[in-house]
């Protein structure tokens, strides 16, 4: 499970695992392309910032975008998920 937070020029990611348990980042990679219509932002890296928390800086977020995610594991397996941020 991944939670998406964006604020104060932030991406934040909250992760768990299947049996809702913080889910260690470290050795973890992800990226965010963010998207508003023809207006595209990233990709933003995203590292792993300590517990189940990962951070990225991004300059904007324009209203109404979608953030589609690409997170990497340890052993190199992704997975991606689709935001609605706010």
């Amino acid at each position: 499970h991944v939670e998406m937070v964006s604020k104060d020029g932030k991406i934040m990611l909250f992760l768990r695992d299947h049996e809702a348990k913080d889910a260690v980042t470290d050795g973890m990679k992800a990226s965010a392309l963010i998207t508003a219509g023809s207006q595209r932002v990233g990709p933003v890296e995203i590292k792993p910032a300590g517990g189940n928390k990962m951070e990225g800086v991004v300059t904007a977020i324009p209203a109404g975008a979608t953030a589609i995610l690409t997170l990497t594991d340890k052993t190199g397996t992704s997975a991606q998920g689709r935001f609605k941020l706010k």
